[in-house]
């Protein structure tokens, strides 16, 4: 190799590392800077959540303020209206509008007609705030052993000789399942209904009353819900030794 050609060569090798040198630092600052893209998105998405989050804050906080400054004696109509709620407080109303005086109330459902006629009956409502889904209810029903009444519009749970042991329909906001879309509904209160004065030509009456009140109160406990008594008020252990004084009185007369 002449001195000609040598002297060629190492041009050539020098050309191709300062070539391999000037990519490698494009590739760093290509790097740097889409690090740098990227870290400045990442702040302003950081900006944008810290002022949504502070947003909802000061809008509760101006919620709360309201509420707080509200008159105790309004209420809010169409709240009432479309949830039909029933007041979980110290003394439950059906209607939480009504001017009846707690003593009057109180005076007038210290009786329970309908129990003694033979009907047990047990409501269940929805928490506060809360509705019960027809498509949760239908496949809790299912579940439990009921099966779906499309005439009566309820569900009920049969005994082996084919006989209604005890039933559940809606009671709000409309009576009844409607069997065309009663899934696609949503409800506030469930009527529990056992005819214990039926029954009792043919079954034990306390073992009917007692197997109805441990299934309801167990799908009460799978829904979250409230007992409520035949009048609608919150079920008590006054309400328990009435109910089960009276299915005695039953027993007896069998």
């Amino acid at each position: 190799m002449t001195q000609v050609q040598l002297i060629l060569l190492l041009s050539i090798i020098i050309v191709i590392l300062l070539l391999i040198d000037a990519f490698r630092r494009s590739k760093r600052k290509k790097y740097k800077r889409e690090m740098a893209e990227l870290q400045a998105i990442q702040e302003k998405e950081k900006a944008v959540k810290k002022a949504q989050k502070s947003e909802k804050t000061a809008h509760k906080q101006q919620v709360d303020i309201k509420q707080s400054h509200k008159d105790p004696t309004s209420h809010d109509k169409n709240a009432v209206d479309v949830a039909q709620k029933i007041e979980l407080g110290a003394d439950i109303k059906v209607d939480p509008l009504a001017d009846t005086p707690i003593s009057e109330f109180e005076a007038s459902h210290a009786d329970y007609p309908q129990l003694e006629k033979g009907i047990v009956n047990y409501f269940i409502s929805a928490p506060r705030g809360y509705v019960f889904n027809g498509e949760d209810l239908d496949t809790l029903f299912k579940h439990s052993g009921l099966s779906f009444n499309a005439e009566d519009q309820s569900f009920e749970l049969l005994t082996q000789d084919k006989d209604v042991l005890f039933s559940i329909k809606a009671d709000a906001p409309v009576k009844g399942f409607d069997p065309e879309n009663f899934t696609q509904k949503d409800y506030t209160r469930l009527l529990c209904r056992c005819d214990i004065a039926d029954l009792v030509q043919s079954y034990e009456p306390q073992v009917c009353f007692d197997h109805f009140t441990k299934s309801i109160e167990k799908i009460n406990t799978r829904l979250g819900g409230t007992l409520l008594n035949e009048h609608k008020r919150r079920f008590t252990s006054h309400d328990q030794s009435a109910y089960t004084q009276h299915v005695k009185q039953f027993e007896v007369k069998k």
